[in-house]
């Protein structure tokens, strides 16, 4: 049988094989090796000898040299002496067995061995060896049944075809991209990947490192296509021989830029696919076939097998440009053009209007998504893009603005794009269709009726998470601080992906508060830029696969503080689901926010400072061992001391002694405190001794942290030996302030509370780092995701009570909190503000 099959064979019978499948005529070839001869019949002296003849004539001394450099060429580059030629082995031996095919299928053998330069060192684990036995019998003593199974037979070593198995396995390959499963054949004006395999076969036998690129290939897919690792192993030998032979060809210009050097880079990137463990490294492959087309002039690919690798590959060019987050050459004029003229050059062939039209959506979708890389790499390197365009921007800003309103117009035309694409698959009866799985990892399957179909509409939906994930970076702003003392300026950083058990989590609310003030003016632990707060509120938008107990949807809020992307100051928090927890029923987002930060600072200073036991849940008749001791709770007024007063009245403890503003007392004697007094009375410190008497004070909580105003009075007040003392970080040792003229004092502070004053003899004092509290595994776990939530529903605490910063713009909101911060502008409260100014409601 000669030629190439198409779809129907003798007596208009459906052909059994893949359209495109090659047969080569080798009756009259096994006919002279094998055929029995008349007894008695003399050959013809005068017959011309053929090249095949010549080719397996046993009186030719180099023809098993000619077939072992069918695949090995001759450079300085690759004479390893790794590869012992054929001519070095014994004449007529058996040859090894080829594991192309599992158990070497009768028909391969027939064509060839495996001495295609096999480097056979390059595999030296014996999981990689190929243990197949040869029979012992020879060819001419065997019944060859062409029509039998995957059975291993044995050859004389002078038969060899070199280049029809690895025509056949290309072929295999070529008719892999064209499955018989489809139910509508793919119309050829789409089939760009095939018909540029169908023009490999063509260049086989003339380019070395197309020949090795080509059969790495083959076998990284007849190896994935039966599951046999052998056959994989034996793709790596070509597999290193194409990238020495592509490092050689690139060093000279010619060879270069040529056509085939272009194809074997394509070749070796979809190996990668086939045999790399790596999801990605593929790209470099990518890469280099972009950067060696990018080199070439646009022109050249009009025409030939040069358009069909820019149909090919273009598609793989653009991914690339996405990983790497950089525009797409393809985008630029000449090369748009290129392609507008090829796409006018194919719709003179389409006759029929329907598919002409689908034709057309597909061509338009291509030009919307080539320029996507752009706007990608814009938004990545915001204010380089700015730089770049500031002429026609007052603002970056308007500049973000602007390219949110170039995405959103990509994002409709895209869909508007899809809407066409569907209605023309359904005059077309293409429509796909699914249902609802019970797997939990994939619970929803699609069938389409061919590959167009399935790879367009795959590749729309994978565009349209591109794109709304371009959207969230861009409506991600987060204000930093610079410098000490500098105004806050605003950034756009990226929001990784949420892993393991991280949320992402769309911040409605943050609270600002003094530590905020320490790193904005004093830049106390900062490595600018930095971002800011440390109490989010807000909605979890997207899980981790091993977030357990949220959902997207929940309302949470919770005290993130550990890196970039946890702080507050930005409308996309990524935290772990244990730091924060659900909002409790009949309260909103504002007023729980004011919790997190201060309740964690308040019951680690309990739990690790004070060395008291707070057991969850508090068993119903609880005691504690401290109970009656007095307890010195030094600005109750602020958010920790409310806390602690309230976290301490729930657990028992009954002589709970605060200094507040007067203003203040009646509140915190109803959150549980025994006795209040004003800080700000001179005879302060002598009136708490007196009412301690000669029980005196055991511990002490500072939640103001002031040298002068509060550490050195409470270093007065606690002298009783063993008394612990916790003092909140940062030692003020002068506060940040704001002169008249708006001038910014900058703060000094100091992180040892030992020398900050003169501790009586016995006495404890201690710094409170509240983000050790996680040293502790239950709390770790449970303190914001369980404990918190509960304490608020159940009234055990209640929210600070909180002022409403307003303002114009994110940045304005984030700085009129640190002014009021600065300027002592508020006391008792808390200051909580909105992220997003589009958002309404109190949420």
């Amino acid at each position: 049988m000669v030629g190439i099959p198409r779809s129907r064979g003798k007596g208009n019978r459906n052909c059994q094989y893949a359209e495109d499948f090659k047969f080569q005529d080798e009756g009259a070839k096994l006919r002279r090796r094998f055929a029995t001869r008349v007894s008695g019949k003399k050959e013809s002296s005068e017959s011309t000898p053929t090249p095949v003849d010549s080719l397996l004539s046993s009186n030719s001394p180099d023809s098993n040299q000619l077939l072992d450099r069918a695949l090995t060429p001759t450079h300085a580059l690759l004479d390893s002496g790794n590869c012992p030629s054929r001519s070095e082995a014994s004449r007529g031996a058996e040859p090894p067995v080829d594991a192309t095919i599992p158990n070497y299928n009768t028909f391969f053998a027939l064509l060839e061995t495996n001495q295609l330069a096999f480097d056979e060192s390059k595999t030296n684990s014996e999981e990689d060896d190929v243990t197949t036995e040869l029979l012992s019998q020879r060819l001419d003593q065997v019944n060859v049944n062409l029509d039998q199974g995957l059975e291993t037979i044995s050859l004389p070593s002078v038969l060899y075809a070199p280049g029809l198995a690895q025509d056949q396995m290309l072929s295999v390959l070529q008719s892999s991209l064209h499955s018989r499963s489809q139910l509508v054949p793919v119309p050829k004006p789409v089939r760009s990947y095939e018909r540029w395999f169908a023009s490999l076969p063509n260049l086989t036998g003339q380019n070395f490192l197309l020949d090795n690129a080509i059969r790495a290939l083959s076998l990284a897919h007849m190896g994935n296509l039966h599951g046999n690792r052998t056959i994989l192993n034996q793709s790596r030998p070509y597999y290193g021989r194409a990238i020495r032979l592509l490092n050689a060809a690139l060093s000279d210009p010619e060879t270069g830029m040529a056509s085939e050097t272009l194809s074997a880079t394509m070749l070796l990137s979809f190996y990668e696919m086939f045999a790399s463990e790596s999801n990605d490294s593929w790209i470099k492959h990518a890469g280099g076939a972009s950067t060696l087309m990018k080199l070439r002039d646009p022109s050249r690919y009009r025409y030939g097998l040069d358009r069909e690798i820019f149909l090919a590959y273009r598609h793989a060019i653009i991914i690339e440009s996405f990983y790497k987050e950089v525009p797409c050459f393809l985008d630029q004029p000449a090369w748009a053009q290129v392609a507008r003229d090829i796409f006018k050059d194919t719709t003179k062939r389409v006759t029929n209007d329907d598919f002409l039209e689908l034709f057309n959506l597909t061509e338009e979708f291509y030009e919307q998504i080539v320029q996507l890389p752009a706007f990608l790499s814009d938004i990545k390197n915001l204010a380089a893009a700015f730089e770049r365009e500031k002429a026609d921007f007052p603002s970056p800003e308007a500049f973000t603005q602007e390219l949110m309103r170039r995405v959103v117009t990509s994002r409709a035309n895209s869909k508007s794009y899809f809407a066409k694409f569907e209605g023309c698959l359904m005059k077309l009866n293409y429509r796909w269709t699914s249902y609802d799985s019970d797997d939990p990892l994939i619970t929803k399957y699609y069938t389409f009726v061919n590959v167009f179909v399935a790879s367009s509409c795959t590749g729309f939906w994978n565009i349209l998470m591109i794109l709304n994930l371009m959207i969230i970076d861009l409506q991600q702003r987060t204000a930093v601080t610079i410098a000490p003392g500098a105004p806050l300026t605003i950034h756009n950083l990226r929001t990784p992906t949420p892993i393991g058990n991280q949320v992402r989590i769309l911040n409605h609310w943050p609270c600002s508060t003094p530590l905020d003030l320490h790193q904005a003016d004093g830049h106390l632990l900062v490595k600018a830029p930095q971002v800011l707060g440390y109490s989010v509120a807000g909605i979890v938008v997207e899980i981790g696969p091993e977030v357990n107990y949220l959902q997207v949807g929940d309302k949470v809020f919770g005290f993130t503080w550990r890196t970039q992307q946890e702080k507050a100051y930005q409308t996309f928090v990524v935290a772990q689901e244990t730091l924060v927890g659900r909002v409790p029923q009949g309260h909103s987002l504002r007023s729980v926010v004011t919790v997190p930060n201060n309740f964690v600072t308040a019951w680690h200073t309990i739990t690790f400072e004070l060395g008291f036991e707070l057991p969850w849940p508090k068993p119903s008749n609880y005691i504690p061992a401290e109970k009656n001791n007095n307890i010195l709770i030094w600005g109750g007024s602020g958010s920790v001391g409310q806390y602690a007063i309230q976290v301490l009245k729930y657990y028992g403890y009954t002589n709970i002694i605060s200094t507040a503003g007067k203003a203040h007392h009646e509140k915190l004697k109803r959150y549980g405190a025994t006795v209040c007094f004003d800080y700000r009375n001179a005879d302060t410190v002598q009136a708490i001794r007196d009412h301690a008497g000669e029980k005196g004070i055991k511990y002490a909580i500072d939640c103001i942290g002031s040298l002068r105003g509060s550490v050195q009075p409470i270093s007065k007040i606690i002298t009783t030996p063993g008394a612990k003392v916790a003092v909140l970080l940062p030692v003020i040792v002068r506060d940040a302030a704001e002169t008249p003229s708006g001038e910014r004092v900058k703060p000094e502070y100091s992180m040892d509370v030992a020398p900050a004053a003169d501790w009586h003899p016995g006495v404890t004092p201690s710094g409170v780092r509240t983000h050790y509290y996680t040293d502790n595994a239950f709390l770790a776990e449970k303190l914001q995701s369980e404990i918190m939530p509960a304490v608020i529903e159940k009234g055990i605490v209640k929210p600070n009570e909180h002022r409403l910063v307003e303002g114009i713009t994110l940045l304005e909101r984030a700085e009129k909190a640190l002014s009021l911060l600065r300027t002592r502008g508020v006391s008792g409260k808390r200051l909580v503000w909105r992220v997003d100014e589009s958002a309404e409601g109190d949420d």
